[in-house]
C-alpha cells in the first residue's frame, strides 16, 4: 500500500465534498497516510473544527498540519490548485489531480476528472463521470409520477438551496412525502413542514434508493442518485455548476430557482427529467478501484537535468510524457507499478509478438545493421583493427560478434543473464552480467577505457539517463567515442501521429530524445556529436496528403532529406 497525503479544499462556503471525498478515499493507502490540514487559514475548517463538525466522517488523528514527510505521493482534491500551492506541498513527490481545474492543472503527474470539463485544454489521464459512484448500477426506476422527495445539498448548502427547494415543493408534495438531509455544516436550523430529517448519514445511498427523486446541487450526488436507479433533479448555486449540469446531461431547474410549472410538469412525467442522460452508465469500478492499483514509478523531475519545470505532451491511463524546460528532454512517469523483467521471454515471446520472429531467429538481420553501423565508426576513427569495445545491452550478441570480425577487441554487458551465458559460452566473446548502473567499474570494464562504447537501443531504458551518460563518458579514452541508437521523437510518427507514438511506446522507455536534443544533452556530458544517423524511414506514415501529393518515393526522399526517419543514431566523441 501507499503512503499518500491527501490534500481537500476546506474553504468554508464551498462546500464539504472534497473533504467527505478524501476521507472515503484514505483507508486504500498506508495506515500512515494523512489528509492534510494546514495551519490557521482564514474561511477554512481547521484541524479542531472538522473532528467537531464531521464526526461521522475523519478523527483527529487522520489530519496533520505538516506537508513534509516520506510520501508515495501527493493527492489534490482543491478543485482549483495554484502553482504556488502545487510547489510549496508537492516538494518534488508525484502529484495526482482530481477534478483539478486550476493554474498548476498541466504541472500534476496524473490527472483524474470525474467530472465533466468545460475546457478542453490539457485533458486528463483518465475521465469518466463512472469514476464516481463505486458499486453496481441499480436498475432505473421510473414512476408513473414522481410522489416522494428527497432535498440534499451537500454538507454545508451555503446558498440555503434547501429552504428555497422545499418553498417550491410546498403544494406539489405533500409535507410528509419529502425528506430533507441536514448537513453537519449547516447554518440554518431545519426548515418546519417535512416530518422527515436525516442528520448526520455518510452513506446517502439507501436514501437515494427509497425516494422517486432527489433534489441536489451538481456534485457527486446526482451520479450517486442516477447509480442507486433514482431520478436527480437540479438546482445550481451558480453559473459554473449549472454549466456542468448541461454538459454531463442532468436536468437543471436553473440557478437558485425552481418554477412551479416545471415542477408540476417533472411530477407529471418523470421520464423527460432523464431525456438529455442518455445512455449513461457509471463504470462498475470506480475512483477507489482505481486508485488501489495507482503506482507512482519515480519522482517527477527530468531524468537528465533533474528539473522541476516541464510541460504536458501526452497523458493515458498507464503514463504521462512531459518534455523538459530546461534540456528539452522528453520522458515518461508511469504508474502501472510493473517492471519489465528482460528475461526468455523478452527476447522470444515478446520480440516475436512485436517482430514476428524470436531475436535469435532476428539475429542475422540486427548483424547486418551491426557492420553498417561499425562502417560509420571505422569512417570516424580511421579504421577498426585493435580498438576496444565495450557494447552495453549487449543481448544475445550480434553487434559484439560484427566487431570481433572488425578486428575490435571486444566486450560486452547486459541485464540478461541467458544473453550473457549465450554470449560467453557460445560466441567466446567476455561479457559481464548485471546492471550498468550499479556494478563497479571494475566488474563492468576491466580492459577499460575504451575506445568506442556503443547503446543500441538501451539509452532509452534507463531511468536515470544522467548517471547513464556519466557512466558511459568516463568509460571513454579522450577521442574516443559513444555510439547509440534510440527511437525518434521527431520522425514521421512522432510527428504525425503523437497520439499513437506515445501510446504505443513501451513502459520500459523513460526518455524519447530528438536529435537537436540529443546534440544539446550530450554536450552537459563532454561528449559533441561527430554524426547524426536517420533510420527506420516509413513513408506510409506520412499523412495521406503527402502521400497522395508525393506518392511513396517522393514521401521516402522527404523523410531522408528532413530527418524523419523513426529511428536515429548518434556518434559522438569525448572531448579531451
Amino acid at each position: 500500500m501507499k503512503k499518500a497525503l491527501l490534500v481537500p479544499s476546506l474553504k468554508k462556503n464551498g462546500g464539504t465534498g472534497h473533504l467527505r471525498r478524501c476521507a472515503r478515499l484514505l483507508p486504500l493507502f498506508d495506515p500512515a497516510s494523512r489528509i492534510l490540514v494546514p495551519r490557521a487559514q482564514d474561511n477554512a475548517w481547521g484541524r479542531e473544527e472538522i473532528p467537531a463538525r464531521f464526526p461521522g466522517v475523519l478523527g483527529g488523528q487522520a489530519l496533520t498540519e505538516n506537508h513534509e514527510g516520506d510520501w508515495d505521493y501527493i493527492l489534490f482534491d482543491l478543485r482549483e490548485t495554484s502553482r504556488e500551492i502545487f510547489y510549496r506541498f508537492s516538494g518534488g513527490r508525484p502529484t495526482l489531480g482530481l477534478d483539478e481545474g486550476g493554474p498548476a492543472r498541466p504541472l500534476f503527474s496524473f490527472l483524474i476528472d470525474t467530472f465533466p470539463r468545460l475546457s478542453r485544454r490539457n485533458p486528463a489521464n483518465i475521465s469518466g463521470e463512472g469514476l464516481i459512484a463505486e458499486g453496481p448500477q441499480k436498475p432505473q426506476r421510473v414512476p408513473e409520477s414522481l410522489k416522494t422527495a428527497l432535498l440534499s445539498f451537500g454538507g454545508e448548502d451555503p446558498e440555503n438551496l434547501t429552504r428555497l427547494a422545499l418553498e417550491a415543493l410546498a403544494g406539489v408534495f405533500r409535507p410528509e412525502d419529502i425528506g430533507i438531509v441536514q448537513g453537519p455544516a449547516f447554518r440554518q436550523p431545519p426548515p418546519e413542514g417535512p416530518s422527515r430529517i436525516y442528520l448526520g448519514l455518510d452513506d446517502l445511498r439507501p436514501l437515494f434508493e427509497n425516494h422517486d427523486c432527489v433534489l441536489t446541487s451538481f456534485g457527486t450526488s446526482p451520479y450517486e442518485v442516477l447509480k442507486s436507479g433514482g431520478i436527480p433533479l437540479l438546482v445550481n448555486p451558480g453559473p459554473y455548476h449549472e454549466k456542468l449540469s448541461r454538459k454531463a446531461g442532468f436536468y437543471s431547474f436553473g440557478i437558485k430557482k425552481i418554477p412551479k410549472s416545471r415542477l408540476k410538469k417533472i411530477q407529471a412525467n418523470p421520464r423527460a427529467a432523464l431525456s438529455r442522460i442518455g445512455e449513461k452508465k457509471p463504470r462498475e469500478k470506480g475512483l477507489a478501484s482505481l486508485l488501489a492499483g495507482f503506482s507512482p514509478a519515480s519522482p517527477p523531475l527530468c531524468p537528465v537535468c533533474g528539473g522541476a519545470a516541464r510541460r504536458p505532451l501526452h497523458r493515458d491511463a498507464s503514463a504521462s510524457f512531459f518534455r523538459c524546460a530546461s534540456c528539452a528532454i522528453i520522458y515518461r512517469e508511469g504508474f502501472s507499478g510493473q517492471e519489465v523483467r528482460y528475461g526468455t521471454d523478452y527476447f522470444f515471446q515478446d520480440y516475436r509478438r512485436q517482430y514476428g520472429k524470436t531475436y535469435l531467429e532476428d539475429f542475422p538481420a540486427i548483424a547486418g545493421f551491426a557492420r553498417r553501423r561499425l562502417g560509420v565508426l571505422a569512417s570516424l576513427l580511421g579504421g577498426l583493427a585493435g580498438k576496444t569495445l565495450l557494447d552495453i545491452g549487449c543481448a544475445y550478441g550480434p553487434f559484439l560478434g560484427a566487431a570481433r570480425e572488425a578486428g575490435c577487441a571486444v566486450r560486452g554487458l547486459d541485464i540478461a543473464p541467458e544473453a550473457v551465458r549465450h554470449v560467453r559460452e557460445t560466441l567466446g566473446i567476455p561479457a559481464a552480467c548485471g546492471d550498468f548502473l550499479s556494478l563497479d567499474e571494475a566488474e563492468i570494464a576491466p580492459g577499460g577505457p575504451f575506445d568506442i562504447v556503443t547503446l543500441w537501443f538501451v539509452v532509452e531504458h534507463f531511468r536515470a539517463a544522467d548517471l547513464m551518460l556519466r557512466r558511459a563518458s568516463a568509460l571513454l579514452k579522450p577521442g574516443g567515442l559513444l555510439a547509440f541508437s534510440t527511437p525518434n521523437a521527431r520522425g514521421a510518427s512522432g510527428l504525425f501521429s503523437p497520439r499513437a507514438f506515445f501510446e504505443k511506446s513501451p513502459p520500459d522507455h523513460y526518455t524519447v530524445w530528438s536529435a537537436p536534443v540529443a546534440r544539446r544533452v550530450l554536450k552537459r556530458f563532454g561528449l559533441q556529436a561527430r554524426k547524426i544517423r536517420f533510420t527506420g524511414h516509413h513513408p506510409e506514415r506520412f499523412p495521406r496528403l503527402a502521400r497522395l501529393l508525393f506518392r511513396r518515393g517522393g514521401c521516402a526522399a522527404l523523410s531522408r532529406l528532413f530527418g524523419l526517419g523513426d529511428t536515429f543514431e548518434v556518434y559522438a566523441e569525448k572531448i579531451p
